[in-house]
């Protein structure tokens, strides 16, 4: 019994040794969280600022006018009157085809309406003497107009065999020489009116409301640099397309210079009427899943949490839909080490995205030592 008594003595002293220790080692840690000093933290308060909404599209950029230049009949070749590339008016000669029978014809018609007209006055004069019947005199005049609309029908066949620009443009390439047999369909060349220039855009029906006659568009090409070219919508498809739900737009561009061609692929910028929006900068905006929100200073200097309703996103800001209040302090560095209720010293307060690049680096490497997704 002694033992066992002295044995109980000796555990309960161990345990004794032991808890003492893990006690006082305890006191320090939370003595230095009460006295720990507020965190530094760098805040730009929430601000409004105009903000303009665009849509994008793409689409090719086509001659205003353009046709090809092709025989209306198959015939030889004669005359070329253009240079590759060439400028030309409207109603210049470009091509030329054999026309010495239907000249040859021609001529033939103009000596028999001659003949006719002779004879038709002479028959007027004899039945004013009443040497000639009416019959007589109405058979020559009947003679006379065959011979006209026969003159006039190989006129029509000699002006489809001179090709002229039918307005002013740009020709292309010519693809055949002189003393060549060209038929109906084979391209001699292209003309095109590049003074403007169409393009044809898609947008998703969400916009249809957004978009009409008129509206204002920037059209830019990786091929061209940094050149802008302005251009207007001039038409709306009347129907929308069922199977992608979009319609289709049509703009024009102005283009004095020429620098646009037919075929290349232009970004389509179309902006929206410009709204006040409050804006707070993209840094501060944490995503939790499909929940965001901000951390903001309030007047006692101690943080709380506001959750947001975004909307569009601009580079390094964030529109915020709901949520904010103009003028709140929000934490944009320093914010990685707080929570809901602490006190918090602000080191900088800034008014502008530019000035985050030249932030405390203890604020943004000691405080915040994580990015929070977005």
């Amino acid at each position: 019994m002694k033992k066992w008594l002295l044995g109980l003595l000796i555990i309960g002293a161990g345990v004794g040794f032991y808890a003492q220790p893990w006690k006082t080692s305890t006191s320090p840690v939370k003595t230095a969280d009460k006295n720990r000093p507020p965190q530094a933290v760098m805040v730009m308060p929430a601000y409004a600022t105009p903000l303009q909404d665009s849509i994008e599209a793409l689409g090719n950029a086509m001659a205003n006018e353009s046709v090809d230049i092709t025989p209306p009949t198959t015939a030889t070749i004669t005359g070329i009157h253009f240079k590759d590339g060439q400028s030309v008016k409207q109603d210049d000669v470009l091509v030329v085809f054999k026309q010495q029978q239907e000249q040859a014809e021609l001529a033939a018609t103009h000596a028999q309406v001659k003949v006719h007209q002779s004879e038709l006055t002479r028959l007027q004069n004899l039945l004013q003497h009443q040497a000639a019947s009416q019959r007589e005199v109405d058979e020559r005049v009947a003679a006379l107009e065959t011979a006209k609309q026969s003159r006039q029908q190989i006129q029509a066949r000699l002006d489809d065999l001179t090709l002229r620009a039918p307005f002013s443009g740009v020709l292309g390439l010519r693809q055949f020489s002189v003393g060549a047999r060209v038929s109906p369909g084979q391209v001699i060349t292209h003309l095109d009116d590049l003074q403007q220039m169409k393009v044809n855009f898609t947008l998703p029906s969400a916009q249809l409301m957004h978009v009409k006659s008129g509206t204002v568009f920037t059209a830019s090409s990786n091929l061209l640099g940094a050149q802008i070219f302005t251009g207007k919508v001039t038409a709306i498809d009347s129907r929308i397309d069922v199977s992608s739900g979009s319609f289709m737009v049509r703009g024009i561009i102005q283009n004095p210079q020429q620098i646009l061609k037919p075929g290349l692929l232009l970004r389509i910028t179309l902006q929206q009427p410009a709204r006040h929006a409050i804006i707070v900068a993209e840094e501060a905006v944490i995503q939790r899943q499909q929940n965001h929100f901000v951390f903001v200073v309030q007047d006692d200097n101690r943080v709380a949490q506001k959750n947001l309703v975004i909307g569009t996103r601009q580079p390094g800001l964030i529109e915020v839909l709901d949520g904010l209040n103009l003028g709140d302090r929000v934490i944009v560095r320093g914010m990685g080490a707080v929570k809901v209720g602490d006190q918090v010293s602000i080191q900088q307060q800034i008014t502008q995205l530019s000035e985050l690049n030249s932030s405390p680096e203890n604020i943004r490497d000691q405080n915040n030592p994580s990015p929070h997704p977005l």
